[in-house]
């Protein structure tokens, strides 16, 4: 992974010398971008999932849906090698991990503060809104390779899906039970505007009727 400065434009509104008069002024900002230079691995098919990734953003928006997906820029070079774009400020699940946070709703507690706090529903709001999305966008393209390396947290709260998009026509979604018990956490002084999501899990359902029988 490399780092680079890159200088983008901006247009800001400057008012003039009376209340009726303003004009767009453009000014020049640096910021600095991470990017993966991948070979081995043929990123032309990242390039079509992310296109069509991109499309369900549109769908949500166009429908009035308060969902979110980030599309990240995927630009393939050659046969086996290309450029990626780094998700700005998040985490891996698998770092995490890594640094023993094995709990998502402690990790969120301890980033945004107790469970009344704004903060707190603000990032479980947006965390919402992000699985959903990327849920049924993984479950429509049928999206493999996942894993905790290809699963990340960003700084607001939302999870973003990276990694080799994968399509294929057979497969099923999984929620683990860290991932639900995040989602439908209420606290009891939460407002009742966010409805209580009923998430199950066919495999662990199996798994307990087998038990019991």
């Amino acid at each position: 992974m490399a780092t680079f400065k890159v200088q983008k434009e901006k247009y800001e509104a400057s008012t003039g010398t009376s209340e009726d008069e303003s004009q767009m002024t453009k000014k020049k900002y640096n910021v600095w971008q991470g990017a993966i230079f991948k070979v081995g691995d043929d990123c032309r098919q990242d390039v079509l999932a992310l296109q069509v990734i991109a499309m369900f953003k549109n769908v949500f928006n166009q429908v009035g849906l308060d969902l979110y997906l980030f599309p990240y820029r995927v630009l393939a070079t050659a046969p086996g090698c290309g450029i990626i774009d780094v998700v700005p400020n998040a985490t891996s699940r698998d770092e995490m991990g890594r640094t023993k946070v094995n709990d998502l709703y402690s990790y969120f507690v301890d980033t945004y503060g107790g469970v009344n706090s704004e903060e707190f529903k603000g990032a479980r709001w947006q965390f919402i809104q992000s699985m959903a999305a990327y849920s049924v966008a993984c479950y429509i393209l049928q999206i493999k390779d996942r894993h905790n390396g290809n699963i990340m947290i960003d700084g607001e709260g939302h999870i973003v899906h990276i990694g080799r998009l994968n399509l294929s026509m057979t497969g099923d979604i999984q929620l683990t039970r860290r991932l639900r018990f995040l989602v439908r956490y209420r606290s009891r002084s939460e407002s009742s505007d966010i409805s209580e999501i009923d998430i199950t899990n066919d495999r662990e359902s199996n798994s307990s009727q087998t038990r019991s029988n």
